[in-house]
């Protein structure tokens, strides 16, 4: 036991030194484990420092490397802001010398233009100063004026016709007076008008266009007050008519009926926008079913047509056309289809009374004349001479006022000519009073001045001037003299210049390089455009016997005159190599008319180019001298020529004997001549 004891005693110290020496070894590991811990944080510590260290001097160098870029920026900024400024400097100094050099350019070929075109107008002034050559009809670019009569010049021929004139003549003799020079020779004079004649002031009035818009207010007020009469009396007459009979029968009465059916159908069908091809193809069906009817000349379908309400539904179509204003691009209904309308109104109207006298009564036709004067207006321009309005192809044509006016022509002959009631030549009277307060006479005379080359390759255009100048003689042929409409309708011819019809024929006729030769025979004209040259001289025999003095005073006046000279000289010339007989003996009958009783017209026959219109005229065919027919139309003018004036009478008598005219006047045929009584009243 005391063994075991000790034993256990000793056990149990060994287990106090183990439990010691673990005691020991677990604080020296305790010290062990701070120490390393110490030393870790102190390692992080000092990493830490080290990275915190380095992150500053790297923020630090990339503060540095952002300032040194903004800053290295900034001076590339600078740099180039002072490039693109020394570029623009640049672009700017060298603009500058381009647009100096463009502008000395510009100058220089200014300066050259105006060199040429001044001698230009030096060697016109030299060439205006005889008699020689046919001048050109195209307006100035800029008006002339010649200082010593205070006259503006419009073209070349204005210019001969002014020069060559006896006005200026003697104001040129007066201002040569006064400057105390005495003008010897044709050179000196040319000299003299060369300084006297000058480009006109811009902004400097023209008389002509003051009286021009005074003209057309007044014109405008009367236009307005006849509309408004014809309204009223057409309200009154449609009041006063009983119902049509519908049940009236005719040859093609079915065919008028379906047709006009067929058309009031596709009128009230259709929206406004533009009708689509199938309606277009039907409606032209039908208008030529009923032109084809009609064209059989018998009475009863025009009846039929009126009395089924025929003019009311061709009246919707042209009031269609009206609602857009005869615009083509915004008309629903094609200008084809409304040509075959107009078609179909005169057959409807030819050679029947009754029909001509409703359209005139019921103030139908008005819309007509309201349609072509909206056409008449865009063909032409606000000023006719105006030099930027591009003519060089011709004058455009327009089939739908055309149709309109053969349609107006027709209508007014027929009314004219017929017998008709006493209220329906009033309303005749109107309506070419209204007519021509529309300015129709005036936007017609206008087309004809923007002709100032042949038609020869034009035949659409020879067309419309024939219809054109037709119109116009139907109205000259249906107003009564001494009347309102009959005033009016003159005073508008002698304000257009004869409705510009002398300058048509000059235009067409005598365009550059026609009739500077005469040793061979001219090239001969194509037929339009001696049916044009035809019906022109056909109105201006109209209006000589109605008013002969208008005639020849519109006939004398400057540039008219010189333009009327050539047209005698070359028809003469034509008609004489082609044996165009008709047109031969108008011509000397207008030149008849045109030198009798009147001293100045006949000193212009004697002028001009050899020979003269008065030489010509006595060197015409043997035929002329022995047909009784022909002396008829030769004689009186010859008479006319030379009545009271002895320079014509002398360079007559070099040509012919005097003895001639002198047994022509005994004869019986004489005194029927209303041109020899004109000369040679008879004794009473």
């Amino acid at each position: 036991e005391e063994r075991l004891a000790v034993l256990a005693e000793e056990k149990a110290k060994k287990a106090e030194q183990r439990e010691e020496r673990e005691a020991r070894a677990e604080e020296r590991r305790r010290e062990m484990e701070e120490a390393r811990q110490r030393n870790l944080e102190a390692m992080i510590s000092r990493r830490r420092e080290r990275e915190e260290r380095i992150q500053g001097s790297q923020a630090a160098a990339r503060e540095k490397r952002k300032v040194s870029a903004r800053q290295k920026d900034k001076e590339r900024l600078e740099k180039l802001s002072t490039i693109r400024a020394a570029e623009t400097d640049m672009k700017e100094e060298l603009k500058e010398k381009i647009m100096q050099k463009q502008e000395d350019a510009a100058k220089r070929h200014a300066e050259h233009l105006e060199d040429i075109r001044q001698k230009a107008f030096e060697l016109s002034v030299q060439k205006c100063s005889t008699d020689e050559g046919v001048p050109i009809i195209k307006p100035y670019e800029n008006k002339k004026k010649c200082m010593i009569c205070n006259v503006l010049i419009r073209s070349e021929v204005h210019l001969q016709s002014h020069l060559r004139g006896k006005k200026h003549s003697e104001e040129l003799e007066k201002s040569a007076e006064a400057e105390g020079k005495q003008l010897k020779g044709s050179s000196e004079i040319t000299d003299y008008n060369i300084k006297q004649i000058i480009d006109a002031p811009e902004g400097e009035t023209d008389p002509i266009t003051v009286k021009a818009k005074e003209r057309v207010k007044v014109v405008k007020r009367r236009a307005k007050k006849l509309k408004v009469k014809l309204e009223v009396k057409g309200e009154e007459f449609i009041a006063s008519q009983s119902a049509p009979n519908r049940h009236l029968d005719s040859p093609h009465r079915a065919k008028i009926g379906k047709s006009l059916r067929d058309i009031d159908k596709l009128l009230s069908g259709q929206g406004k926008g533009t009708w689509p091809n199938q309606a277009v193809s039907q409606l032209e069906r039908a208008l030529g079913e009923i032109t084809r009817s009609l064209d059989k000349n018998f009475a009863k379908d025009q009846d039929v047509f009126f009395n089924l309400g025929g003019f009311d539904v061709l009246g919707k179509i042209y009031d269609k056309v009206l609602e857009s204003k005869g615009a083509s691009n915004s008309c629903p209904i094609p200008i084809k289809a409304i040509v075959s309308c107009g078609k179909v109104l005169l057959t409807a109207t030819r050679d029947h009374q009754g029909n001509c006298e409703f359209l005139l009564l019921s103030n139908r036709v008005s819309k007509f004349i309201e349609l072509m004067r909206n056409q008449l207006t865009r063909l032409v321009p606000s000023d006719p001479l105006g030099v930027e309005f591009d003519v060089s192809p011709g004058p455009e044509t327009d089939p739908l006022s055309k149709s309109v006016m053969q349609f107006l022509s027709t209508l007014i002959l027929q009314l004219s000519k017929t017998n008709t009631s006493q209220n329906a030549k009033n309303r005749l009277q109107d309506l070419v009073s209204y007519i021509v307060s529309v300015e129709t006479v005036d936007n017609l005379a206008r087309y004809f001045q923007l002709v100032r080359n042949p038609i020869d390759s034009s035949p659409e255009v020879a067309e419309f001037l024939l219809v054109a100048l037709q119109f116009l003689s139907s109205l000259t042929g249906a107003v009564h003299s001494n009347g309102e409409a009959h005033t009016l309708l003159l005073s508008t011819l002698q304000w257009t210049e004869l409705a510009g019809t002398v300058s048509l024929l000059y235009g067409m006729l005598l365009h550059q390089g026609r009739d500077t030769a005469r040793d061979t025979s001219p090239p001969p004209l194509p037929t339009h455009t001696l049916a044009v040259a035809t019906e022109t001289c056909t109105l201006l025999q109209r209006l000589v016997s109605q008013n002969l003095g208008m005639v020849q005073s519109v006939l004398a006046s400057e540039g008219i005159s010189l333009e009327f000279r050539h047209i005698a000289s070359y028809l003469l010339w034509y008609s004489q190599c082609h044996s165009h007989t008709p047109l031969l003996n108008q011509v000397i009958i207008l030149v008849g008319y045109f030198t009798a009783n009147h001293a100045d017209n006949q000193t212009i026959v004697q002028e001009g180019s050899q020979p003269s219109v008065l030489q010509q005229l006595t060197n015409l065919p043997f035929q002329y001298f022995s047909q009784p027919e022909l002396k008829h139309v030769l004689f009186p003018t010859l008479l006319s020529c030379c009545h009271n004036n002895s320079v014509n009478m002398k360079i007559l008598t070099t040509e012919m004997s005097w003895q001639l005219i002198e047994d022509f006047i005994k004869t019986p045929e004489a005194k029927k001549s209303q041109l020899v009584n004109l000369i040679l009243p008879p004794e009473t």
